[in-house]
């Protein structure tokens, strides 16, 4: 089984995640390395900013070349799923404000939605400087496997 490593620990810690919530992560990150018995590359995590003004951890996402896996809710709930992405996404779409896909401030809201063609579709949201990784996985990970299916 692989190891959490520590750049997904520094993440987690670096868009303000206690050491409770990086403990969960890594208990489903295990969850998912044994189940799917693959590597995982890279994990996301989707927030938010509540009415009183405190960021929110809602899903936890991990990706590599052949899923997307994600834990609904994972602060509270377990649920999990995943779905092939090999070429798998046939749409997708960028809703973003003050944020210029370069300089994040405090104000900055990223969502992504993708769209599968099982008629499936996920949506990746982040704040602040959590946008800059939700960029990352999408260049990484959406972009490459969208496809024209006949």
């Amino acid at each position: 089984m692989t190891e959490f490593s520590h750049t997904f620990r520094d993440y987690l810690k670096t868009i303000g995640m206690s050491n409770t919530l990086c403990d969960r992560a890594e208990s489903i990150y295990h969850f998912y390395a044994d189940i799917c018995n693959l590597e995982i590359k890279d994990l996301f995590v989707t927030d938010f900013i509540n009415s009183d003004g405190v960021r929110q951890f809602q899903n936890l996402w991990f990706f590599n070349d052949y899923l997307f896996m994600e834990a609904h809710d994972f602060v509270t709930s377990d649920k999990f799923d995943s779905s092939p992405i090999h070429r798998n996404i046939k749409r997708w779409e960028i809703t973003k404000s003050d944020y210029d896909f370069n300089v994040v401030n405090d104000k900055s809201k990223l969502k992504i939605s993708i769209y599968f063609y099982e008629d499936l579709s996920g949506n990746l949201n982040a704040t602040k400087e959590n946008c800059a990784y939700l960029m990352k996985v999408f260049k990484k990970y959406v972009l490459p496997n969208c496809s024209q299916q006949i």
